[in-house]
């Protein structure tokens, strides 16, 4: 018996097959008259053997089963025309002896996969679906099988006909599923000059990988599917990544690396200066819960502001390159992006792709310039499922942001709590407060001498309370250029709810004490913003679905834009509902002098829409800040910058929690310095505007 296993060992084993037969032997393996592979990027739609595809919609190219091998992802509206080449046979006369077979993966069982359609117009139903729900493989007029598909797993299906004879079955890695009920000459399964693939008229043909199609020109027997098996069958050592390596917690001198495989072994990356690598990082693994690993390679010891090329390797294979740069030493211009609630689908807004158009926004993030970016919470619909994960998280922000842009997050409350899946996937800086993990905890990080804060929801009173005052105590804050800071839930908000009264009551004060410029939210799924003693507020929801069924239940004086408040270029929903109903994601250009912040609107489609509102820093607006003590015998002299008060001192006599007392009365508000007594020069000082 000739054994199949990936679509490498096939090729060599159709070359010997022929090889044969030209000699006289019987060799039992079939071999198509077409053939496709998915292996040139730039060319996905070329033959191995007979005429390449034609492609109606988009796809996308993804690794296949492991190595240099290729796969495509085609989703609901698209599919492709098969030219197959096949005369009419079967005593008819259309082609009523055939076999397709498909090399696939699916990330879940919920909705309708179809793999083909015979009706060239694609005006009626496909001819063979994996059915929601349960997965099983089949249609109503032929039957369904009692196997059902496995999620994130690459299987190979065959679908043999053979309508003169009344055969219809359906093999699945080798073994029969169905025996399905017989069908007509030249009727409803049988195939015209062409056949359409993952084609079907109502939409349900939900996104699906494939990294091999063939077509047969007679109806496959058992023999031939044990023949074919599954594309694992003769090589269990074949490394899939599930998904690609991608970046966070990029710093001056290191960079971390993650990826997904489907098992586990030694593995470690290849990086330097240009492709021929010269280093390498052993690699750690973690089970992500769902049965594949989660591999993690810390590089240190790199050079500032510098680009390198890196390769995993994982159990001697090797996994897709890629390259990155560290982060800049002093205070050169950067740019950093920020986006929220890329959680799930898109509701309906865009039937044809509900995963938009949170995947465009990704790809344009991506190629924006973004030197990192950080998401805002909520970046699954359950961090505590797999199935969300892969599909809401992994798929888009991973796969089409985190190949090239490096990232943080400010966990939300879909996020789950610590331990879920979503948080096995990260590695955030919070790993270096003691108590905490790489996937838990509020954190702070330096980009270019400015000062980032991600708040996590699942810690956030505790670390309000008590962490986040030290932080901003720090000299990495004292000292940064620009401090902004990232917390799911928003203090102020007008849409569906007035904000969070924790935040307004607790963590304002400290913004506004210590010269935080923007406070970063999400939460509500739309796009709203508003300055308040020297801090601007700013949420960007539109990450996903947008908050249309909500109401407008306040109207902040200080919110002027979005919320209550419409947008010029954004659909305006009616006296009650929001006026930032838009998906956009807000991209922040920092100079030496002052940043802009630009909101990016897209339409349902995944459309760019370009640049919808924007905010800025000025001198004359810039944060309350203090910038200089001086202790001296008779006392201490404070001297601040930042908008006009009047201002009250704050005095507490110790570090970290504690109560802040009032210190002497109001300045005038022209005033930024003040003498503060001998008595009082053991503790810590705070400026606030007393509007």
């Amino acid at each position: 018996m000739v054994s199949s296993g990936g679509k490498r060992d096939l090729r060599r084993w159709w070359g010997l097959s022929l090889l044969l037969w030209a000699v006289g032997s019987l060799s039992g393996a079939p071999v198509p008259v077409g053939s496709w592979e998915f292996e040139a990027p730039e060319d996905l739609l070329r033959a191995t053997v007979g005429d390449r595809l034609l492609l109606e919609g988009e796809h996308t190219a993804i690794p296949g089963l492991g190595g240099d091998d290729g796969a495509v992802r085609i989703g609901v509206g698209s599919h492709y025309r098969c030219n197959h080449g096949i005369a009419p046979n079967g005593t008819g006369t259309a082609v009523n002896q055939f076999t397709l077979q498909f090399d696939y993966r699916i990330p879940r069982i919920v909705p309708w996969y179809c793999f083909y359609q015979t009706d060239t117009s694609n005006q009626g139903d496909g001819d063979c679906f994996i059915r929601a729900n349960d997965g099983a493989i089949g249609v109503g007029q032929t039957g369904y099988s009692n196997t059902s598909a496995t999620p994130w797993t690459w299987q190979r299906l065959l679908v043999a006909v053979d309508n003169s004879v009344g055969l219809y079955r359906i093999y699945l890695d080798g073994k029969p599923i169905l025996n399905g009920a017989p069908q007509a000459v030249d009727g409803r399964f049988s195939l015209r000059s062409s056949v359409l693939l993952f084609a079907d008229e109502n939409g349900e043909d939900a996104p699906i990988d494939i990294t091999r199609i063939a077509i047969f020109d007679r109806a496959l027997t058992a023999v031939d599917a044990v023949e074919l098996g599954s594309p694992h069958a003769d090589d269990p050592a074949l490394v899939e990544f599930l998904t690609p390596p991608y970046l966070q917690n990029v710093k001056v001198d290191g960079m971390t690396i993650l990826w997904e495989c489907d098992l586990g072994a030694v593995a470690s990356v290849d990086y330097g200066l240009d492709t021929t690598f010269g280093a390498s990082q052993s690699a750690t693994m973690i089970e992500s819960g769902a049965g594949t690993r989660i591999y993690q390679a810390v590089l240190s010891g790199l050079r500032p502001g510098t680009t390198y090329h890196y390769r995993p390797n994982v159990g001697g294979s090797d996994g897709p390159t890629g390259s990155f740069t560290t982060a800049p030493a002093g205070t050169p211009a950067f740019v950093f992006g920020v986006w929220a609630d890329s959680q799930g689908h898109n509701h309906g807004a865009y039937p044809a792709d509900p995963l938009e158009p949170t995947k465009s926004m990704m790809r344009h993030l991506a190629a924006s310039g973004v030197d990192f970016a950080v998401g805002v919470g909520d970046l699954a619909e359950n961090g505590g499922s797999y199935s969300d994960t892969r599909e809401y998280y992994l798929d888009r922000v991973a796969r089409l942001l985190g190949g090239t842009v490096p990232w943080f997050v400010a966990w939300g409350n879909h996020d789950a709590g610590r331990g879920s899946t979503i948080r096995r996937f990260a590695a955030m800086p919070s790993q270096e407060r003691p108590g905490f993990d790489a996937g838990y905890g509020s954190f702070s990080f330096d980009y270019a001498e400015c000062h980032f804060i991600c708040i996590d929801y699942a810690s956030a009173t505790s670390d309000i309370r008590t962490w986040l005052e030290t932080d901003l105590q720090s000299a990495a804050n004292r000292n940064a250029r620009f401090t902004f800071l990232f917390v799911h839930v928003p203090p102020y908000c007008e849409l569906w709810i007035d904000g969070d009264a924790l935040s307004r009551n607790e963590l304002v004060p400290l913004l506004e004490a210590y010269g935080v410029e923007v406070c970063f939210s999400g939460h509500t799924h739309e796009y709203s913003r508003g300055y308040r003693n020297g801090v601007h507020y700013c949420i960007t929801g539109g990450g996903s679905w947008l908050d249309l069924p909500e109401v407008l239940v306040w109207d902040w004086d200080h919110m002027t834009v979005g919320g209550a408040h419409a947008i010029p270029g954004v659909p305006d929903y009616g006296p009650t509902r929001g006026g930032g109903l838009i998906n956009e994601y807000v991209r922040v250009e920092v100079s030496a002098d002052g940043f802009t912040a630009s909101m990016i609107g897209f339409a349902p489609d995944g459309t760019a829409l370009g640049v919808l509102d924007a905010f800025e820093n000025t001198p004359e607006q810039g944060p309350l800040r203090i910038t200089d003590i001086r202790r001296g015998l008779d006392g201490v002299d404070l001297e601040w910058a930042g908008p006009e008060g009047p201002y009250q001192i704050e005095f507490r006599p110790q570090s970290g929690a504690g109560t802040w007392f009032d210190l002497g009365g109001l300045i005038p508000e022209a005033t930024r310095s003040a003498h503060l007594p001998a008595d009082t020069a053991g503790g810590w000082y705070r400026i606030r505007l007393a509007r």
